[in-house]
This record gives structure tokens, sequence and C-alpha cells, in this order.
């Protein structure tokens, strides 16, 4: 056994390292985060407003929804027994007035329903693109509405949704280098009020989550495995029970565009500053093997790291590609789909992607959808 240092080669040994620490260079942190909350003053009294009117879409979409199914099951009722009843009665068939009502009535639901959806579109539009970005509620809000498309009457209304949403996302990206003397290591400010499928308020419970079909990396799987779908009319197979074991969503194809735009904006933040911070560090003493060491931070932080460490395997189950291995997969064949193998029911879908990535923000969907209003 060694000796024991008595209690004052204790206390001077404890000093000696107190003295080094406080010599040791103070290094910044990798990052900062930011919070923008101000209200911009044009649509502050507006809020609650707006989420009066989500409240309002939200029971609308039920009604909405349990609409087309009602009309679905009478069309499958009229078809078959159509002609037996022609046949035996001709007045037991359904009118031609009647027919007329229900589209009416039909009609009337979705126009309420897509009108308060119009609405929403409206008012954020005062506010998206401003010095203060959209709160997390809010961007919720849209990405419910661009989750519909394919049920809204219009589309355009999704479209201009996932507009406001990248609008955002140009004015207020996930990570920014701060201003820094010169040889000074990179520090990013980073926004965590962007939504993404990690974020802590993307509840269990929320509508959005039901409607993505779960969170973190669950969600960003399902996004993926639906846009396959769209473009190659065929499943990844990675799970019967998912949504996209029915018809794929042209709604999930805008949230997933929006998506890999935030991942692809954080990379690119990250990954410049990354190689400056390694450039400053190139040389071979410890200290500056440490600061390499550390640099690595700014990766892990990042929102594609994070979304891909939620899944913890890369193995298979009984032959079948899962989680990750799956994922890359699934993005793998959507960048190798050439245009003439996607079948008729992408095109839409691809089309309207299309009018998002190039139509402005007051483009010439405003019009459609003003119209709408």
């Amino acid at each position: 056994m060694g000796k024991r240092k008595t209690p004052a080669e204790s206390i001077t040994a404890a000093f000696g390292k107190a003295q080094k620490a406080a010599a040791a260079p103070r290094l910044p942190p990798l990052e900062t985060a930011c919070s923008l909350s101000v209200v911009p003053e044009q649509v502050a009294g507006d809020v609650g407003e707006v989420m009066q009117q989500y409240s309002q879409y939200c029971e609308h979409e039920k009604t909405w929804q349990s609409t087309l199914e009602q009309a679905a099951k009478q069309r499958s009722n009229r078809d078959g027994q159509a002609a037996n009843t022609a046949a035996a009665d001709p007045t037991g068939a359904a009118s031609p007035e009647d027919c007329r009502d229900d589209a009416r009535k039909a009609q009337d639901i979705g126009a309420l329903w897509q009108g308060s959806a119009a609405y929403i579109n409206r008012q954020l539009s005062l506010w998206a693109g401003s010095s203060t970005m959209l709160p997390m509620h809010l961007q919720q809000c849209l990405l419910h509405i661009a989750l519909n498309q394919e049920l809204h009457p219009d589309p355009l209304i999704s479209v201009k949704a996932y507009q406001l949403l990248w609008v955002n996302l140009q004015r207020h990206p996930p990570a920014v280098p701060a201003a820094m003397a010169e040889r000074q290591p990179p520090v990013l400010q980073t926004f965590e009020e962007l939504w993404h499928p990690l974020h802590p308020k993307q509840t269990q419970r929320s509508k959005l989550t039901a409607k993505l079909g779960g969170t973190g990396f669950g969600a960003f799987q399902d996004l993926v495995s639906n846009a396959v779908l769209l473009v190659t009319g065929s499943s990844s197979g990675i799970n019967s029970s998912s949504s996209n074991s029915s018809a794929p969503s042209q709604g999930k194809a805008l949230v997933l565009l929006y998506l890999v735009q935030l991942l692809h904006s954080d990379c690119v933040a990250r990954l410049a500053a990354f190689e400056q911070h390694m450039q400053l560090c190139q040389g071979p003493t410890q200290e500056q093997k440490a600061l390499r060491q550390r640099a690595l931070v700014l990766l892990q932080n990042s929102y594609l790291f994070r979304v891909m460490e939620a899944d913890l395997s890369w193995k298979q189950s009984e032959g079948i590609p899962r989680g990750k291995a799956q994922v890359v997969r699934d993005l793998v064949q959507l960048v190798a789909s050439g245009s003439d193998e996607k079948p008729a029911a992408a095109a839409a879908a691809i089309a309207a992607l299309a009018v998002g990535q190039t139509s402005g923000i007051e483009g010439s969907t405003s019009t459609a959808t003003d119209q709408q209003e």
C-alpha cells in the first residue's frame, strides 16, 4: 500500500489541481440554444382565433370523413341493388334529386372544413417569414393540414400549408453559426422550436402523432415507406400493420419533403462548423486531440443522427430487413426510381411536391386557395 497523504499534503494537492484548472483555457460551448417566442404585433390578437379555427378543423374533419364513408357505402348499396330494384320496382331506386341533395350536403361540409384550414393558412402567412419563428403548436397545425392533402376538396390547401412551413424553415434554420473572433472554434446557435419527430412536444396522444403513425424513428420510417409505395407502387413490407398497408398518402409525401429539407439544413450547418473546428485543431498535442474529439458532438446532436440513433438495431427479422437497414434501402430505392417507373397514382403527389418546391409563398397556388376561402 502507498503512503497515505497527510491532511496538509491533500490540501496542497487539491490547490495544485485547482490552479491547473484555472490556468487551462476556457473553451466556449459548441452550441447555444436560442428561443424566439415574441409574437408579431399583426397576428398577436389572432392566435387564439387560429387555435379555435384549428379545433373546428379537427371536428369538421371527423364529420367530413364520416360523410365520405357514408357516401361510399350508399354508392355501394345503390350499385349492388340498382339492377334488381330498377327491374322489380323502378320507383324504389334513389331519385336523382336525393342524390343531388346528398352531394350538396357533402359539398357544404367539405367547404366548411376546408374554410377553417384556409383561415389558418391566411393568418399564419402574416407570420411565416417574419423575424419570429412560428411556435411549435402552430407548426403542428400546418403539418396536420398538409397531411390531409388527399382528403381536401382542394389539395392546394395542403400545399399552401407546406409552403408556410418551408418559408418558416428558411427564415429560421435549425442551426446557424454565431459570429466569432478570428481563429476561434465555431459556435452554433440552435433553435429547438422547429418541429421534428423527436421533439419532446410531439407526444403519443397528439392528433399529429396519430396521423404520422408514431413518433421518433418510427414516424420517419413510416414516411419513407409511404413514399416508396407512392413512387414504386409496391410496399417495402417493413410493417404489415402500418398505415402504408392501405392506400399511400400524398400528404405524408409533403411532410417527408419538409422533414428532409429540415434534416438537410441542420446537417449542412453542422458539417460546416465541424470542418472549421477540425481545421483549427490540427496539432499533435493532447489538447488538440481532445478538441477534435469534442467536435464530434456537433454531429451527434444533429437531427438526422438523433433520429437514426433512436433505432438500435441493423438486424433482420425472419429474413425481412427492418429499422435503419430498411430505411436506407427505401431511400436508395427512392433515389434510383426513374420517372418512367412511377405509376399514375404517384403522378399527382410528385406534381404537388414540385409545386411546393418551385412556387413562391404568394405564387400560383395562392389563387386557387384564395378562391376556396
